[in-house]
C-alpha cells in the first residue's frame, strides 16, 4: 500500500478515523484488558503474535492486493497500537453472556477476512 497514492491516503485517513472511534469508545465504555490475542489466547506473547500477524498480512497484501486485507491491516494496526501503549488491548463490547469481549478493531479484522474470502472465492460461489 503506497500511502502517497490516492488509495493509500484514503486508507490512512480511514484508519485514523477508526482509531479515533476506538479511543472514544475505550474512554466512555467499560474496558476489559485483553493480554491475549484472540479470545484471550496467547497471554503474554500477545505483542509478538500481533507483530507477526501484521507483518504476515503486509507481506500477503503486497503480493495479492485486496480491499479485505486493507481492512484487516487497519484493525490489526489499531490493536497493535494498543499493545504498544498499554501492553494489552482494550476491549469494550461484551458478546452476550459468553464472557467474550472485543472492540471495533476486531470487527474490522473479521469484516476484512470475510470480504477477502468473498473477493477470492465469490465468483465460484455464484455458479
Amino acid at each position: 500500500m503506497d500511502i502517497f497514492s490516492r488509495g493509500g491516503l484514503f486508507w490512512l485517513v480511514f484508519g485514523f478515523l477508526f482509531f479515533a472511534v476506538h479511543e472514544f469508545l475505550a474512554v466512555y465504555l467499560d474496558v476489559t484488558k485483553n493480554s491475549g490475542v484472540s479470545f484471550g489466547i496467547g497471554g503474554e506473547k500477545g505483542l509478538i503474535i500481533s507483530l507477526c500477524f501484521v507483518i504476515f498480512f503486509v507481506g500477503f497484501y503486497k503480493k495479492n492486493g485486496s480491499k479485505g486485507l486493507e481492512l484487516v491491516l487497519v484493525g490489526a494496526t489499531i490493536n497493535l497500537l494498543d499493545r504498544l501503549r498499554f501492553s494489552f488491548v482494550r476491549d469494550y463490547w461484551n458478546l452476550g453472556n459468553m464472557g467474550i469481549y472485543n472492540n471495533i478493531a476486531d470487527w474490522l479484522i473479521f469484516a476484512g477476512l470475510l470480504y477477502f474470502v468473498y473477493e477470492r472465492y465469490g465468483n465460484n460461489l455464484r455458479r
